[in-house]
C-alpha cells in the first residue's frame, strides 16, 4: 500500500462520512491487521496481537491521527507497539483479579480476635515510634496529616514510618 492511499484511507475512516468509512476501516482492517498481528505477537512474544489490532481499528474514526513516518508499516508498527504497552499498564493494574482460589493467599477474618491479638503483639514489637504510628494511622484510623500535627512531623514522613513498619510487620 503506498503512503497517499494509507493517508486517504485514515481521513476518509471518520464518523461524518459513515458510507466511506465503512469503505476505509475494511480496507485497513486488511492492511494493517496482519502486519500488526505478526508484530506484536513476535516482539511481546504473547498471543495478543489480534487485541492490539482490534483496538486499533476500534480507535481510528474517534482519534485525531497524525501519518508522519515514511511508511505505513513502519507507523502501524509504532502505534501497534504504543498500543502493547498501554495494554500491559492496563494489565497490570487488574492483574490480581484472575487469579484462582488456589492462587490468592487466604483471607484472614479481621474481626478473629486470635489474629487480631497477635497483631497487636506484633505491633508492640516495633519501636517506641513506629508502635505508636501504626496504631494512630491503622488502629485508630487518623491520617498522615493528622498523626503527622499531634507528633510534629511531616505527614510523608508518618507515611514513610508507617510503610517501613508494614514491611516489618510482614517479615514477622
Amino acid at each position: 500500500m503506498t503512503s497517499e492511499r494509507f493517508n486517504e484511507l485514515l481521513s476518509d475512516c471518520k464518523p461524518s462520512n459513515l458510507k466511506k468509512g465503512v469503505k476505509a476501516i475494511k480496507e485497513l482492517y486488511r492492511f494493517s491487521v496482519p502486519i500488526i498481528c505478526k508484530f506484536i505477537d513476535k516482539r511481546y512474544k504473547q498471543n495478543i496481537g489480534m487485541d492490539i489490532a482490534h483496538d486499533f481499528i476500534v480507535a481510528i474514526p474517534y482519534r485525531n491521527i497524525s501519518y508522519t513516518v515514511k511508511t505505513p508499516t513502519a507507523w502501524l508498527r509504532a502505534v501497534a507497539d504504543n498500543m502493547a504497552k498501554n495494554y500491559f499498564k492496563r494489565d497490570s493494574r487488574q492483574r490480581g483479579a484472575h487469579l484462582t482460589a488456589v492462587d490468592q493467599p487466604p483471607q484472614i477474618d479481621p474481626f478473629d480476635k486470635a489474629v487480631y491479638l497477635e497483631c497487636l503483639a506484633n505491633i508492640q514489637k516495633l519501636d517506641p515510634e513506629s508502635c505508636h504510628i501504626v496504631t494512630k494511622c491503622y488502629i485508630e484510623g487518623y491520617s498522615s496529616e493528622e498523626v503527622g500535627a499531634q507528633l510534629q512531623m511531616k505527614s510523608g514522613t508518618v507515611r514513610q514510618k508507617c510503610a517501613r513498619s508494614l514491611k516489618k510487620l510482614r517479615d514477622m
